[in-house]
């Protein structure tokens, strides 16, 4: 699974270091609980293979969910602004599977959850990436 490109990419993007430091997760993980604000989480949401006359190939779509969470509102649409300039256009060599392409399918404002053991609310844009992914 693509998920380690994802890191790489996200971490490798000044704009979104500049807010997030290295705060990227995956969605069940515990240290999102506590964490500082900005952070993103990710997850993967499916998987589908693409299936030819002989069988499967080496082709799969699969969607991701990343999600850009901040304090205020404005915190998490600037994070997720940078997450998609991150992926606007990507691809990526480098380690398997290959990436193929990126592309942005939709976005939305989740709504907002309190911190735990606190008062204050978190805010989210979740935002859906579909990667065309071949494993060599």
């Amino acid at each position: 699974m693509p998920a380690r490109q994802i890191v790489t990419r996200l971490k490798a993007t000044v704009g979104v270091t500049t807010l997030v430091s290295n705060r990227i997760y995956p969605i069940l993980a515990r240290e999102s609980k506590t964490s500082p604000l900005p952070y993103i989480t990710y997850q993967r949401i499916s998987t589908n293979v693409i299936n030819g006359s002989t069988g499967e190939s080496d082709v799969s779509f699969i969607r991701y969910q990343v999600n850009s969470v901040g304090a205020t509102q404005l915190s998490a649409a600037t994070v997720a602004l940078t997450v998609r300039a991150a992926f606007k256009g990507w691809s990526s060599t480098a380690g398997t599977p290959v990436v193929d392409m990126s592309h942005h399918i939709d976005e939305v404002d989740l709504p907002s959850d309190l911190l735990e053991g606190q008062d204050k609310a978190i805010f989210v844009v979740a935002q859906d990436y579909l990667l065309q992914v071949k494993n060599t």
